[in-house]
């Protein structure tokens, strides 16, 4: 039986002389992941522009946003007794008309889906995977930098396999039911710290396996998280956020902590 008292106790043992090299790898996937990010709308972009789309899914979310806002300030000016002034209004017009683009933003959420779906599938998840390594050899001091690319060089089609399923299952559970979605994700949260340690092991048993060391924990470990939202938040008003990024570590350790506890867990059959 674990508590949350303890395996964070256990992450900030972990964490004990080797911080600094842990906010280090923190960075240095931030930018990963901005580059990521980068080449997905990048790639988004190149299929918009091929398929002749007139706008993006960023310019109509603008024109909604700018839209409500528009509406909200003529509320407050009416509501002053005045009217809007002029150059105000001026900001406003370069998103009018925003409702003519309605039609396409189903076929723009398939396209940053399908493209998500490629990014996340053959980059991101792979490097998820050694940074996820990296905090689970940091328990026992054995970390290293050259985790971060692990995936990519042991068991790059297994992985890229398994996180596509593992992404498709979690997004289909969230779309068709939402309460069931957040247990099937709570109950397949371990799948890439089982690839970290396993690149080879196969999609069944990843899948069964993290079921059993999250059987009779899902609640618990949602309450987990939970209980970083006031250091995040505190972090976030940190200088812009840049706070997160001595937070993320210690969450990092705590989640690789936990998934070492109940590890054994997985060799439990039903």
């Amino acid at each position: 039986m674990w508590t949350r008292s303890d395996i964070k106790k256990q992450a900030k043992g972990a964490l004990s002389g080797r911080y600094w090299r842990c906010v280090l790898m923190g960075l240095i996937f931030m930018v990963i992941s901005n580059l990521i990010s980068l080449i997905w709308s990048k790639l988004q972009q190149l299929i918009q522009l091929i398929a002749h789309l007139p706008v993006s899914l960023d310019e109509i979310q603008a024109g909604i946003v700018m839209k409500g806002m528009k509406a909200y300030m003529n509320a407050i000016f009416s509501l002053a007794g005045d009217t809007m002034p002029a150059e105000v209004t001026d900001m406003f017009k370069m998103y009018e008309g925003v409702e003519s683009a309605y039609p396409y933003i189903p076929i723009l959420f398939v396209i940053a889906a399908l493209t998500w779906t490629v990014v996340y599938t053959f980059a991101y998840s792979h490097f998820t995977v050694g940074y996820n390594r990296f905090f689970i050899n940091a328990a026992s001091g054995s970390q290293k930098t050259s985790d971060i690319g692990f995936a990519f060089s042991n068991g790059y089609v297994n992985i890229a396999k398994i996180m596509f399923v593992y992404l498709t299952v979690t997004f289909i559970g969230f779309c068709l039911f939402i309460v069931p979605g957040v247990i099937l994700t709570y109950k397949l949260i371990f799948v890439p710290y089982l690839l970290a340690e396993n690149p080879h092991i196969k999609l069944s048993d990843a899948f069964h396996a993290s079921a059993r060391m999250t059987k009779g924990n899902k609640f618990k470990i949602f309450i987990l998280q939970l209980s970083f939202i006031g250091w995040k938040l505190l972090s976030v008003l940190c200088i812009c956020g840049v706070g997160m990024i001595f937070l993320m570590p210690y969450i990092n350790e705590t989640f690789a902590q936990l998934y070492l506890t109940l590890k054994p867990k997985m060799y439990q059959h039903d």
